[in-house]
């Protein structure tokens, strides 16, 4: 009778056993992501912010593009992102259009893409954006 009772509780341990390590897989699974971030900041020709100018964020392969302005300080930031082949364009007014070389993103990174616009009005090509959040950064 003792070893029906055992074996029970036994194969009952195991199979709690193996839930937990199901659910904490799972867990894990669940924390990892695809997504990273494009950020930067435009400043002008004397290193003055440069507020709402336009930046968009085109996925090489699909063409789709995502637009948002500068904040006042010269900031732009493009959250979720999925991972792949991007370019970053910059307009304002005024200044010449920037656009940045081709550049992978890749999954829980940021991708830092810094321009300083020149007064004109022609397109400039300018580095590819960095791969760390912070380290050089490249100018136009």
């Amino acid at each position: 009778m003792f070893n029906g009772v055992h074996n029970v509780c036994s194969a009952a341990v195991k199979l709690a056993v193996l839930c937990i390590l199901f659910l904490a897989s799972a867990t894990a699974l669940i924390g990892q992501t695809s997504l990273g971030s494009v950020e930067g900041l435009i400043t002008d020709s004397s290193a003055a912010m440069v507020p709402g100018a336009e930046v968009t964020l085109t996925e090489t392969q699909t063409g789709i593009t995502r637009t948002v302005p500068t904040n006042s300080e010269g900031h732009y930031n493009f959250a979720d992102v999925q991972a792949g082949t991007y370019t970053v364009t910059v307009k304002m007014l005024g200044f010449r259009t920037v656009v940045s070389e081709p550049f992978l993103l890749e999954p829980t990174k940021t991708r830092m893409f810094d321009a300083q616009l020149q007064i004109g009005d022609t397109t400039t090509k300018a580095g590819s954006a960095d791969r760390r959040f912070c380290g050089p950064r490249f100018f136009v």
